[in-house]
Formats: C-alpha cells, sequence, structure tokens
C-alpha cells in the first residue's frame, strides 16, 4: 500500500495532510450489502440520493436519513438471570431493582428468563438482524442461571448469531467452560468485571467480601478454553482511577492471562441516576446521534423492552414475549429522529452514552 511505502523512509517525502470539511468517521457508514444493516442503508440512500453520485453530499444526505442511521439492530441485550450478589459502586440495578419489586436482587425470589421464552426471541433476532451480538448480560449475573448452556447454544445454532457474557468470574469452573465450549462452537465473548488492581480497591468497587483474586483466576482458565476471547474489564471511575495504569499495564501484556487483552470502559451515570464519579469527560466536541437507539435492543426478564438500558425498568416500548421484535424497533424510529434533530427528553440530556459504540 501507499502507507506502507511511505513507512520505508518517511523523511524523503514531503507530506501535507488535508482535513475533510465535515468528519464523518462518527457516523461509521459502510454502503456496502453484505450484512442486513448494509444492505438497507444502501437502499435507503438509492431512494433518497436522486441519482447522485458524488461521495461527500451523499454523505450528508445520508446523516440527515433516520432510514440510514436506523437499520436493525447489531446488538441485542438480554437479561436472563434477575439475581445478582454484586453492589458495585458504578451499578444503579440493585437499588432500582428494590424499589420496583420490593426485594433485592440478591433474593432467591428475583426472577429469570426461561429457555422456552428464549428460544422464539432467538429466532426472531436472526430473522430481523441477520448478523447481531446477544448478550445475555443485561442486568443480573447469567452464569446463576440453570440453564445457561442452554441459552448459549441457542444462540450458537444461529449461523450469524455470536454470544457475549460479562461476568464477575466467581462462578466460572473447568466444568462450566468444557460444557460452554462444546455449545458456543466458537462464537463465545467473555469479559469479566474487575475493576481494580488490588483487593482494597476491588472490595470498594464491587461491595461485600468480594475477592479480586477469586474474580482474576477465571482469565485463566477462561483463556484455555476460549483463547483470544477473554477480556479483564476496569469501568473508569474516581475511586481507582489511581489503579488505571497499573490494570492496563499488567492485562496489557503479552504474557498476562489474558495475552494482552482488556477492556477500559467509561463511567455510566445513567443519565443522571449515579453520581457523576467519571475522572475525565472523553465524549465529543459535537453531540453525533445516539448509538444505542439506533443499533440496540435491551429486553428485561419478563420480556419488557426499555428504549434503551439507561432506563433500566422505565419508557417500556414493548413486550418481547407477546409482541414481534420488528413491531418493538419500529417504535424506536421516533426517538432516532428526535435525537437526529437534537430534540433529548431530560435523562438523554443527562446521558454521555451516545458516543460509544456496542460492536
Amino acid at each position: 500500500s501507499i502507507g506502507t511505502l511511505l513507512k520505508t523512509d518517511i523523511n524523503s517525502f514531503e507530506i501535507e495532510t488535508v482535513l475533510a470539511p465535515k468528519d464523518w468517521r462518527l457516523y461509521r457508514f459502510e454502503f456496502e450489502c453484505g450484512t442486513k444493516a448494509g444492505f438497507t442503508a444502501c437502499r435507503a440512500l438509492y431512494d433518497s440520493s436522486s441519482g447522485e453520485t458524488d461521495a461527500e453530499k451523499l454523505s450528508e444526505t445520508a446523516a440527515g436519513l433516520v432510514t440510514v442511521l436506523k437499520t436493525v439492530p447489531g446488538f441485542y441485550n438480554v437479561q436472563i438471570e434477575s439475581r445478582c450478589p454484586g453492589t458495585c459502586t458504578y451499578c444503579p440495578y440493585p437499588e432500582e431493582f428494590q424499589k420496583k419489586y420490593g426485594f433485592p436482587p440478591s433474593s432467591d425470589k428475583a426472577g429469570r428468563m426461561t429457555i422456552a421464552q428464549f428460544k422464539p426471541l432467538v429466532k426472531q433476532m436472526a430473522e430481523l438482524s441477520g448478523k447481531a451480538v446477544v448478550s445475555l448480560s443485561a442486568w443480573g449475573e447469567p452464569l446463576l442461571h440453570p440453564d445457561f448452556v442452554d441459552f448459549v447454544k441457542t444462540v450458537a445454532a444461529e449461523d450469524d448469531l455470536s454470544v457475549m457474557v460479562e461476568t464477575d468470574g466467581t462462578l466460572v469452573t473447568d466444568e462450566l467452560c468444557r460444557a460452554v465450549k462444546a455449545a458456543a462452537g466458537g462464537k463465545m465473548l467473555w469479559i469479566i468485571s474487575l475493576d481494580a488492581a488490588t483487593e482494597e480497591t476491588y472490595r470498594k468497587m464491587r461491595g461485600g467480601n468480594a475477592l479480586l483474586s477469586q474474580a482474576a483466576a477465571s482469565v485463566p482458565l477462561l483463556q484455555e478454553y476460549f483463547p483470544g476471547n477473554v477480556y479483564p474489564q476496569l469501568v473508569r471511575t474516581n475511586t481507582n482511577e489511581n489503579e488505571l495504569e497499573k490494570f492496563y499495564r499488567y492485562w496489557k501484556d503479552d504474557k498476562s492471562p489474558s495475552c494482552g487483552r482488556l477492556i477500559i470502559q467509561k463511567y455510566d451515570s445513567f443519565g443522571g441516576l449515579l453520581p457523576d464519579c467519571k475522572p475525565a469527560d472523553l465524549s465529543p466536541l459535537e453531540r453525533n446521534p445516539c448509538w444505542h437507539i439506533r443499533r440496540d435492543m435491551t429486553i428485561l426478564a419478563d420480556g419488557s423492552v426499555p428504549l434503551c438500558r439507561e432506563y433500566m425498568f422505565n419508557n417500556i416500548l414493548g413486550n418481547a414475549f407477546t409482541e414481534k421484535l420488528a413491531s418493538v424497533w419500529e417504535r424506536m424510529t421516533p426517538y432516532v429522529s428526535k435525537d437526529m434533530n437534537g430534540r433529548y427528553d431530560e435523562k438523554c440530556r443527562k446521558c454521555d452514552e451516545y458516543y460509544t459504540f456496542n460492536f
């Protein structure tokens, strides 16, 4: 490539950088027909372009079309288990669950989604989206579900769907790894919530008598069965900011248990539901249309579908158990149109997750 040629002796070339009048990278346009999302966007742009062939003008047109920016879900965030033993400082779930149901999510009374309810949803996901990632970790600890392996197997059975699980890692065993590997067929991604580099900070972040050593021990075990698909994660807050570099240097090393893979996640106040504990504001200078209401669908354990995960148990648009996913997805379109035009409700106005992207 030209880039490779220049790098052979960069000082021998005079290079002038030209910036485009508008940065289109935030839109991640992919006008190709290899996926259903891409084909849908191409068709929508073609129908509105009136024969235009100039790339700059086509990009301007595309940026103003809700039918291009919102095509089909690329990420399904499903809550299969309501129970959660943790009390993480950056998670509003325990308190909001208590408010709604009158008992904590650590209680055995907390419900779960059944595999019988889940299977029809997965068929609809494959039909609606084609290619997509299905997370089993919207809320709660998914490994507490007695049929967890069957949930993985159900998703993996669909050619263009893959599975993602975010867990605290404490329930990972050799037996579980073997069963999940057999069920997943290589379509499995693990995120292990560690959030600290020391035991003291780990307890501050996650509460109770939790042990970092126990959680971190899941990483090499998972790496053995799912090489290259295991990511220790740190949610960056004021509490653990002084351990960010230590966490990064340890896990980024190719010789670490994760072989150099890790995730540094920004802090999310859930639109003001939690205190502002982010150590740095990474949001862009100009607000782009929210990725999550354009690409994500959250499904709670009772089938409820909120506008997005930030709303927790509120702003429910429909129920995935009693309605078609396509119908519920279509109800999000007016919200995307408002967002594109800078008309936000109170939660969206306070939210800074709009620029983060899930798969």
